[in-house]
């Protein structure tokens, strides 16, 4: 009886026991999990080209990085950044041509230190894209590069009253970078931007 007794009282102390050793491992995990979507422990630097010559933009599907954002992991654990969302527009500050929306597309670059330089994939589309990627992935203590990258139309002069003989001058002066809320970008148009907007927006100027 006695040893009934013992094992009885022991059953309780045995399941709070089993309890947090379950409870404490999630709890870890969950923090874990939040704080690898946090950018807290990430280090991260925003670089943009000042200029672009028109004849660049003015060529059919040309691919041309403007935006750079810079990660290291400073974290013990790996991270994920999530990729800001971008729309980008020319400009004209005129107001003779109205504004065009151009292509974002992004490239990941991972820092090779054996080599002592970047070494960039394959451009991939931007978030609201049905093949898009969100969120770029850092090791602990690695180093990325982001490329924000514009894509030229095809027949550029074209959509805009631009002849020939002004050609010495671009129908464009700027080109407006746009970080926008991913859940609102489709309700974003380079035709409908506030004046707030264009006054916060990354200019590049055309040359």
């Amino acid at each position: 009886m006695a040893k009934e007794k013992i094992i009885q009282k022991n059953i309780p102390s045995l399941k709070f026991k089993l309890l947090i050793g379950i409870t404490i491992p999630l709890i870890i995990i969950l923090i874990l999990a939040i704080v690898s979507n946090m950018d807290a422990g990430l280090e991260i630097e925003n670089t943009n080209i000042e200029s672009i010559d028109w004849k660049i933009l003015n060529n059919s599907y040309n691919i041309i990085g403007v935006y750079n954002i810079a990660i290291t992991n400073n974290f013990l654990i790996p991270r994920k950044y999530e990729l800001p969302d971008f729309i980008a527009c020319l400009n004209d500050k005129n107001g003779i041509n109205p504004r065009f929306s151009l292509e974002v597309l992004y490239s990941e670059g991972t820092y090779n230190r054996l080599k002592g330089h970047y070494e960039f994939d394959k451009t991939f589309f931007g978030i609201n894209h049905y093949e898009a990627r969100k969120t770029i992935d850092l090791s602990i203590n690695q180093e990325k590069t982001i490329k924000v990258n514009i894509r030229t139309p095809l027949f550029l002069e074209g959509i805009s009253p631009y002849t020939p003989q002004l050609s010495t001058s671009p129908p464009y002066n700027e080109i407006l970078l746009i970080e926008v809320e991913d859940s609102a970008k489709r309700g974003y148009s380079c035709y409908s931007l506030s004046q707030e907007e264009i006054d916060n927006a990354i200019k590049i100027k055309i040359n």
